[in-house]
């Protein structure tokens, strides 16, 4: 998790990087071992593809719209192209300030709709 909100503006997701850390081996509910009977080579890597595809889901459908929810997520000029994330009560804050300095400085003007 830490690898994927510390990429870069342009920088993909590493394939790898969604299931570092993760036991196959260790998930009873992918395989039926019996006893000390040892999966099979394609028994382990159609179970990695599976753990791989899940995690793919998870971070893609499920963890991005919460983070999208939660977080204003954005680049600075100061930042180059590093991500930052604000929670959305403080970018709103972030916002209004701005605007209201750009308001009373008289730089911009509110436009009747």
């Amino acid at each position: 998790m830490t690898v994927y909100l510390n990429l870069r503006r342009a920088e993909a997701f590493p394939e790898k990087a969604i299931v570092s850390g993760i036991r196959v081996l260790d998930m009873k509910w992918l395989h039926s071992q019996q006893g000390g009977i040892k999966l099979s080579r394609t028994d382990h890597e159609s179970a990695t593809v599976l753990v791989r595809n899940i995690m793919r889901w998870l971070y893609y459908h499920f963890i991005n719209p919460i983070l999208r929810s939660t977080f204003y997520i954005t680049e600075t000029e100061f930042s180059g192209t590093r991500v930052l994330y604000y929670r959305r009560p403080v970018w709103m804050r972030i916002r209004n300030a701005s605007l209201d300095m750009l308001l009373s400085k008289e730089q911009y003007r509110e436009m009747s709709s």
